[in-house]
Order: C-alpha cells, then structure tokens, then sequence
C-alpha cells in the first residue's frame, strides 16, 4: 500500500507472498503449503525511509542467474549491465530538509530592450579598455583554466591590502554564500538589519543557522541601536550592506566600529556594493579590525555585472577559511583579464573613481 511499496519489496524483503519465500522467511515457512490454497491477501506498506534502506537489497537479490522460473519482475528493467527497478523509478533523491526550507529567488527577469532601473545597473557602459582587453582574448588561452592568485595579488596591491587578505570571487554573490559555508552552523545567528538584499537571508536559509531580522524604523534609517540589542553570544555573522539597498541609508565608520567591538566573536560583513556612490569606506580598517570583512563588486559603477566579479577582504586568519570554500576556477578567465594592468592602473579603472 502507499507510493513507497513497490511489489518486489513484498516478493524480495517483507515476503511471505511469495511461492518462493526470501528475505529469511523461508525458515518460517515452505514454498507451498494449504495457505497457498486458500484465498489470503497480505497487505504491507513502506515509508520513504524504510524504501530508501531496504531498496537496494530488493535489487540485489533477484539477479538473473538466480531468478526462479517464475516471471522476474526485475528483468526488463536490466539495461546496459544497469539495475532500474520498479522500486527505484518510484522513489527520488530528497534534498536536505534546510533546502527543501529555503526561500526561492526569482530574479526579475523579462524585456530588455528597454531600461531596466530595478537592477541597478551601469547605464552608460564599461571602460573602454576594458573592451580593448576583452578583443585581444586568443581562442587558445580560453583553453586554459583561470589562475585567480596572481590576478588577487593585483587587486590586494592596489587596495593597499596583503594578497592573504584578498578572495576574488564569481561576483558578491558567490562572496556572501561561501562567507555562510564558511561561518554559520547549527546555533548560529545571523544578524541582518531589514530591508536589504535578498541574497543575505537565502544563503543564510542553506545553512543550519538562524536569521535574526533587525526592522528598520518608518524612515528607513540604520536602525544602529537595534541592532546592538539584537546581539548575542550566538551572533555569527552580521551583514549590512553599507549604503544599503532599496532604501540608500548608511552606517557611520564609528557605528560599525562599535558593532565590531560588541560582537567580537561575529564577522562583521560590510558590503560596499555601492561604495562609489557613498564614498565611505572602511577596507582600510581590514587587519586593524580583527573581525571585519569587506565585500566589494565590479558590477556597479563599473559596469562589469556580465562577467561576474566581486571581492571579499579581510583579516589573513579569517580568509584563509574562506578560501578553502571558494572554488579556485569560480572567476573566469575573461573577468580575470580584465583585471591585469597595463600600467599601475587596472582596466576597470573610471576616470577619477575611488578604488574599487
């Protein structure tokens, strides 16, 4: 009974309807006997569970060599030296019950011929040197994997920063969701001041770790001394997106600086997605705050959203945690060109923009 109970699980594991009893049950009872006469109708039922550790036995059993004469209801499913059985084609692989849990993201996808203000984009275009670089790609060194170390050591020099303390990342996305992997378990918190970016909570929903929301007030304003409430011994990560999207407020350099002092033993992520249009920083607080991370993204006022490029800095203790989550091929090897000097400047580089 149930979608879980395939028939070969009662011929071959929970028997005894079977002329031919297995599953250890012939030692109870013969082949025939007077029941086999007499109308008798068993009924069983498995759960998902007990489908999933049983299953496989139901498929091992019946081989051909072995099969009795009566009709196999395993063989038409032996295909290219492969087991398909009737149990199997019923039953699915089950995510984790976190990602069955997760919130989905659907991005707002549609019409592009007309000026899309909802994503935020450049609305002029990259630098053209950053076009130059991009004609000068050779089929062949497409070839090659992309060697992000070198072009990180770049990046890092150009912040003033060690290349330790510097990740180049498939955009501030990949950024935010392997800081997660890195940080939260089961019992963390994550410390989120609301409304802000999606992305935060969903990353922070793969993993075993609460999200602690933190409203924001009418005015939409950093809501600072709510947030220092909100901290506690379980505070893991606290994420602020600095200015913040939708609603273009800001943290102060000595409000932040304070929440790394009360939550120590937290990252304090500050993503300046959209330093170039705040002009506040504080990546020169990166190894001076112990706790302090800065996510930063060629996305924005750079224009180079296509090709999928972002950064996190931080302390070399912290990052080198990080890296041993992030893929060393996630940056592909056009962004990564993009990257590489001509002369002390990057390619990215826009007239007089702050860094980065």
């Amino acid at each position: 009974m149930g979608r879980w109970s395939a028939q070969p699980m009662g011929d071959y594991i929970s028997g005894p309807n079977h002329t031919l009893p297995t599953g250890g049950m012939a030692r109870v009872r013969g082949g025939l006997s007077v029941n086999d006469f007499v109308k008798l109708i068993t009924v069983q039922q498995y759960s998902s569970q007990g489908l999933r550790t049983l299953g496989l036995r139901a498929v091992l059993l019946p081989k051909p060599k072995d099969s009795p004469p009566t009709p196999n209801p395993f063989a038409h499913a032996y295909i290219g030296g492969g087991l398909v059985t009737e149990a199997a084609t019923n039953v699915i692989p089950v995510p984790r019950a976190r990602v069955q849990a997760m919130k989905e993201y659907h991005p707002p996808l549609g019409c592009r011929d007309t000026l899309r203000l909802d994503f935020n984009e450049n609305t002029v275009a990259c630098s053209p040197k950053v076009r130059e670089v991009l004609g000068r790609i050779s089929a062949g060194s497409l070839t090659r994997y992309p060697e992000r170390e070198p072009v990180e050591a770049i990046v890092a020099a150009y912040l003033g920063l060690a290349s330790t303390q510097v990740a180049l990342t498939n955009g501030v996305d990949e950024a935010i969701h392997v800081l997660f992997e890195a940080f939260l378990e089961d019992g963390d918190e994550l410390l989120l001041p609301v409304p802000t970016y999606t992305m935060y909570e969903i990353y922070a929903s793969a993993t075993d770790a609460r999200v602690v929301s933190v409203l924001a007030g009418d005015d939409l304003k950093f809501p600072f001394e709510r947030l220092l409430a909100a901290v506690t011994p379980r505070t893991k990560i606290i994420a602020i997106a600095n200015p913040n999207s939708p609603s273009g407020s800001a943290a102060t350099r000595a409000q932040l600086l304070e929440i790394a002092a009360r939550a120590p033993q937290a990252v304090l992520l500050v993503d300046e997605a959209y330093f170039h249009f705040h002009g506040e920083t504080v990546i020169d607080l990166i190894g001076t705050v112990p706790n302090l991370i800065v996510a930063r993204t060629f996305s924005k006022a750079y224009g180079l959203a296509g090709l999928r490029l972002g950064l996190l800095a931080g302390p070399a203790e912290l990052m080198r945690w990080v890296k041993r989550v992030l893929s060393p091929y996630s940056v592909n090897s056009l962004a990564l060109a993009c990257c590489r000097p001509r002369s002390k400047m990057p390619h990215i580089s826009i007239g007089t923009s702050p860094k980065f």
